[in-house]
């Protein structure tokens, strides 16, 4: 049976007082305050986790995934190098601009989170990353994979941490009123290469979907599971191209048929579908124009 996805302080709090013990299984939709009774620090949280989880499950539905990037015109991720050091050594020199991601382990809600880094004049820095891969490093009907991504820290900040989350209501930092804790996501500024064994071949005619499903999934802990976003992924069986993970269906959506002229037949009727792009994306090298549908 699947886990329930649940909010950071059900799990990572257990002793604290914010401890939240909402289950989606519940079926707790919203939560009534009544008048002259106490309010509870735990409804307050229950609250939040009811509205995290409506957002989470609609992102979800409309193809956010683990690493998706939320507006990839926003992020406007590049190349400025890709060079073929050696058989098995390649490097990059790779941009991405601040910009929100979807991040979501298998048992928690999703959200969206923000990576804030870049030159002091707003552009994107450059980042230079190398990486090693055997061409022929295959093992048990596996495939060896280059993700490229970002890690970060998940944290609990109490006022004790952060004065300015003290009382503020009187103008000043009320240091007898420390108030709530908050949950933080730190993202680090640097790209890391991870390489990761894939559960598929080279000749899969489900090569991409099958590196997206083991980002999903995350047997082995490799993504999620150890507080890594990737966005990019490099394998021989797809040549010397970098391509962008996994995006939302909104943002790449294309007509059913390539030329856009000619309808699938549904019921005997002509529609035109709107279908998600159905491999990773290739990633652009600076000044090569924008990504589909960017404008």
């Amino acid at each position: 049976m699947a886990k329930e996805p649940r909010s950071y302080f059900s799990i990572k709090e257990r002793n604290e007082p914010s401890l939240d013990t909402w289950l989606p299984s519940t079926n707790f939709l919203q939560i009534g305050f009544r008048p002259g009774y106490s309010l509870q620090a735990r409804e307050l949280i229950e609250l939040q986790s009811i509205i995290q989880h409506q957002i989470s499950t609609f992102a979800q539905e409309i193809g956010y995934l683990h690493g998706s990037i939320a507006k990839i015109c926003e992020i406007n991720p590049r190349y400025q190098t890709f060079t073929i050091d050696d058989e098995n050594s390649r490097s990059a020199i790779l941009t991405i601009n601040p910009g929100h991601i979807f991040m979501k382990d298998s048992d928690r809600m999703g959200y969206f989170v923000r990576y804030n880094h870049s030159l002091s004049s707003g552009e994107a820095y450059p980042q230079s990353l190398t990486w090693s891969v055997a061409p022929d490093d295959d093992q048990d009907n596996q495939t060896e994979v280059v993700f490229i991504g970002l890690q970060y820290q998940e944290q609990t900040v109490a006022p004790e941490d952060d004065p300015d989350l003290y009382d503020n209501a009187a103008g000043f930092p009320n240091f007898n009123a420390p108030g709530a804790v908050r949950y933080r996501v730190s993202i680090d500024p640097d790209l890391v290469v991870k390489n990761v064994f894939v559960q598929t071949t080279p000749g899969d005619i489900d090569y991409s979907q099958k590196i997206n499903n083991a980002v999903v999934n995350d047997f082995n802990g490799d993504f999620a599971g150890s507080n890594f976003i990737p966005l990019f992924y490099w394998s021989y069986p797809e040549g010397n191209d970098i391509k962008i993970l996994h995006t939302n269906k909104a943002e790449y959506e294309q007509q059913y048929e390539e030329d856009g002229e000619t309808p699938r037949l549904l019921d005997g009727n002509e529609v035109y579908f709107k279908v998600a792009n159905p491999s990773n994306i290739s990633l652009l090298e600076s000044g090569t124009g924008n990504y589909e549908y960017c404008t």
